[in-house]
């Protein structure tokens, strides 16, 4: 009887501590989230759909700078969530760096320019699939959370993705 009760507590013990390990993760992802959502109304995102033009002509180097930075984005978007620190890596610079280097090009910051990218993108995944979901897109434009995406589209676009659609459709039915 006696080992009965310890084979399982000898399971119950690892199975709490993987609840309290996923729990744990679970509140730092819901973090981060809410510290990228308030990045994200902070940052002077443009409310149109084009990217940050350049503040002056670009040299040859500049525009290769952005063409790679764009692919590293695009890279990302593919992989999962877009983040600062894995494009800083992909680019060979440090966060630091690469935001400046990004701000003096761009006029916004690394976050904020990849965000235009993914919403620029979206947009052109919402007019060209009208039977992909939410989800799909925001799967496909480097967001994990579907919820966070439609409020990052909305601050982006000013509606949420279902009206964007609609507005889309209507539009083109005209």
């Amino acid at each position: 009887m006696t080992m009965g009760v310890m084979i399982n507590i000898g399971i119950l013990v690892p199975a709490i501590i993987v609840i309290v390990y996923l729990t744990y993760k679970h509140q730092r992802l819901h973090e981060r989230y809410e510290q990228l959502d308030k990045a994200l109304s902070e940052s002077q995102v443009s409310q149109t759909l084009e990217v940050t033009e350049p503040q002056q002509p670009l040299s040859e180097f500049d525009r290769s700078f952005l063409e790679r930075l764009d692919a590293a984005i695009a890279d990302e978007m593919a992989h999962g969530d877009v983040r600062v620190e894995k494009l800083a890596d992909q680019m060979c610079l440090s966060r630091s760096q690469l935001n400046r280097r990004v701000k003096a090009l761009t006029g916004v910051s690394t976050f904020s320019y990849s965000n235009q990218l993914r919403m620029n993108k979206a947009c052109r995944m919402f007019q060209a699939d009208l039977n992909a979901t939410v989800s799909e897109i925001a799967l496909q434009c480097g967001f994990e959370d579907a919820a966070y995406f439609t409020r990052a589209f909305k601050r982006f676009t000013g509606m949420a993705p279902g009206a964007y659609r609609k507005q889309f459709l209507n539009t083109k039915n005209d």
